[in-house]
C-alpha cells in the first residue's frame, strides 16, 4: 500500500431478500460490490432509474455512498447477493468513494468477470482464521478497492472536500487520532503557528474547530462499524473513545437523527 492510503474490508454478507420486505433508501457511507448469485429482481436507483438484476447477465453492481437505492427481490424467484462494503482511506480520514461517483452502476461482461471471480476468492478466504489467509484477504480488498477506482469519476469541483494546506498535519494527526481529546497546544505547534492563529486557519480551512473536526471522524466512523453486525454498539462506542454506550448513542442520534440501531436496522432493511 502507499504511505497515507489505507484500503479497508468494512463490511460483507450474504443476503438471501425478502420479496416482502418493506422498501426503504439506504446508502451506506462505503463503496459496495454487490454481486448477484441467484435469482431475479430490480435494482432502484432514487433520480437514477432502475436496472435488472438476475444471475445470468445483470450480476455485478458497484454502488458508491451518493447513491440512494432499494432492491427489489422477485416473489417467483428471489434473489441472493453477495455484498462488501470496501473504503480507501486517505490521511487526513476522507475517503476516496466520498470524492467520486460511479460512471456505471451495472458492471458488464468482460470486466465484470475478473472482479466477480476476485469476489468469490474474497468469499471463499473470509471464514479462515490464519496468518496467510489474512494477508490474501487484504491483498483482494486492495484488488476489489483499485477495480471500483477505475470505474469512478471525480465529483464536481464544487462538491469535493475544501483543500486543507497550512492545518494539514493538525488534520491528519485529529483523523487518525479521533479516540483521544485534542491538545489544542500540540496541534498549534505541528502547523508552527501560535493557538490563535491555529484556531483561526482550522476553521477556515475545515469550517469546523478541532474538536467539531474530531466529532465527525468519529461519527464516520461509527456509520462504517455499525455495517458490521458482528460488533455491538457498546463494542463501537469504546472503539471510537466512548465508555458509556449510551452517551455515544445519545450523540449519534443527534449528529445523525437517528440512533445506531435504527441506522444500523435501516441499512440492512
Amino acid at each position: 500500500m502507499f504511505e497515507g492510503i489505507t484500503s479497508r474490508l468494512f463490511w460483507y454478507s450474504h443476503m438471501e431478500l425478502d420479496p416482502y420486505r418493506q422498501k426503504e433508501w439506504v446508502h451506506p457511507p462505503l463503496m459496495i460490490w454487490m454481486m448477484t448469485l441467484h435469482g431475479t429482481g430490480t435494482l432502484v436507483v432514487k433520480n437514477g432509474g432502475e436496472y435488472p438484476v438476475d444471475a445470468k447477465e445483470h450480476t455485478l453492481f458497484l454502488l458508491t455512498p451518493q447513491i440512494h437505492r432499494y432492491v427489489i427481490s422477485n416473489v417467483d424467484d428471489p434473489l441472493g447477493v453477495f455484498a462488501a462494503g470496501i473504503s480507501v482511506e486517505f490521511a487526513d480520514g476522507t475517503d476516496f468513494f466520498d470524492r467520486c461517483r460511479p460512471e456505471r452502476v451495472l458492471i458488464s461482461a468482460p470486466q465484470s468477470e475478473e472482479i466477480c471471480a476476485t469476489i468469490r476468492e474474497l468469499q471463499e478466504r473470509l471464514s479462515a482464521t490464519d496468518r496467510k489467509s489474512a494477508i490474501e484477504i487484504e491483498l483482494l480488498t486492495t484488488r476489489l478497492c483499485a477495480a471500483g477506482m477505475r470505474f469512478c469519476v471525480p465529483l464536481p469541483e464544487s462538491e469535493l472536500p475544501r483543500p486543507i494546506e497550512r492545518c494539514r498535519r493538525a488534520v491528519e494527526f485529529l483523523a487518525n487520532h479521533f479516540r483521544e481529546e485534542p491538545d489544542a497546544e500540540l496541534l498549534a505547534s505541528m502547523c508552527g503557528m501560535s493557538r490563535t492563529l491555529f484556531f483561526r486557519l482550522f476553521r477556515a480551512e475545515t469550517g469546523m474547530t478541532p474538536g467539531e473536526f474530531r466529532l465527525h471522524r468519529r461519527m464516520q466512523e461509527a456509520r462504517k462499524l455499525l455495517l458490521q453486525n458482528k460488533l455491538t454498539i457498546a463494542e463501537i462506542a469504546n472503539r471510537l473513545g466512548w465508555e458509556n454506550p449510551f452517551f455515544f448513542s445519545r450523540v449519534f442520534k443527534r449528529e445523525t437523527g437517528l440512533s445506531p440501531r435504527d441506522f444500523r436496522r435501516r441499512q440492512f432493511s
